[in-house]
């Protein structure tokens, strides 16, 4: 992902769940470029997590993961995404569970693009032809992360609020 958007993408994210859910806050993942912010459950060693997770491939979008871990520490690498489960409660049973959060509202995964692929805008900027101003990388990246925490408001922190119901 472009730095420009990157770093639009990281200072909104931060901003938003600060304003809105000062409970979660920034903890290391395990994927390059993630912002991974974690709420801890106090008197356990549960904590329930969410994701911004920049395209790995190099495109200019990114998706939203949440989880949880009963284990005192980020959940391991091999839990991403956690798939071919049912979203029936049966997976609150896992110790470390992540999925993505168009799983939880429709089934299917969902990515926010901020720049669909183009092969000559890529070749222009990597010879320094073509610049991507931050006015434009604001412009283009703030809409997407609100959606992005609306969407984690409505319909993923009341999933992870279940779960934490569900082991009471």
């Amino acid at each position: 992902m472009n730095k420009l958007y990157r770093g639009v993408l990281r200072d909104e994210f931060l901003r938003l769940m600060k304003d809105r859910h000062p409970s979660f806050q920034l903890t290391k993942g395990w994927l390059a470029g993630e912002i991974a912010l974690e709420k801890r459950i106090s008197g356990t060693s549960v904590s329930v997590f969410v994701m911004i997770v920049p395209d790995l491939r190099g495109g200019e979008r990114f998706t939203v993961e949440m989880g949880w871990s009963t284990k005192g520490r980020f959940p391991e690498p091999e839990m991403r995404p956690s798939s071919s489960l049912k979203f029936d409660g049966s997976e609150f049973r896992h110790d470390e569970f992540i999925c993505r959060l168009g799983e939880i509202i429709n089934g299917e995964d969902e990515w926010w693009v901020i720049e669909k692929p183009d092969i000559q805008v890529a070749v222009l900027r990597s010879i320094g032809e073509q610049k991507l101003s931050a006015e434009v990388a604001i412009e283009k990246v703030k809409p997407l992360v609100r959606n992005a925490v609306e969407k984690i408001e409505r319909f993923g922190i009341p999933y992870l609020d279940e779960y934490l119901k569900a082991q009471r």
